[in-house]
Parts: C-alpha cells; structure tokens; sequence
C-alpha cells in the first residue's frame, strides 16, 4: 500500500524502500534482479519480499528504471 495510515510500519513502506532501490541502482549503474532484492533484505529483512515487485512497478510506472530481461538487469533511467 503506498498511501500512508496509523497502523503502517513507514520504515517497510514502498516508498521508503523505493528510494532505497533508486540509491542502490544509482550507486551500481546497473544491478540484477536478484542481486538487488538481496541487498533489501540485508536492509529490511524477509519481509521486503513482499514489497518488492510493488516497488518496482511504481518506479516503471514513473519510467525510472528500464528493465532488459535478456541479461534480468536494472537500470536507472535520466
């Protein structure tokens, strides 16, 4: 859910962990599919999981990131 409420846990929110996946792709240039999701599980743990591919539609709805499913890596877009 991204919109915020009283009951939601903000530091395991998508957009938290959206601009945590906008840093890390920023840093690497270009990073895979499952390198990144490791690297938000060191961060915020198991749970993550089921955030991540949110996270990820919400950056392509943006037009962020550009995915190549040839070699399944991320890059950052602008």
């Amino acid at each position: 859910m991204i919109k915020p409420n009283k009951h939601m846990d903000l530091n395991n929110s998508i957009i938290k962990i959206t601009a945590n996946i906008i840093q890390i792709i920023q840093k690497q240039k270009v990073i895979e599919y499952t390198d990144l999701l490791n690297k938000l599980q060191i961060i915020y743990g198991e749970d993550v999981k089921y955030n991540y591919i949110q996270c990820l539609n919400l950056l392509f709805l943006f037009g962020k990131i550009k995915y190549y499913p040839d070699s399944d890596l991320f890059e950052l877009v602008g």
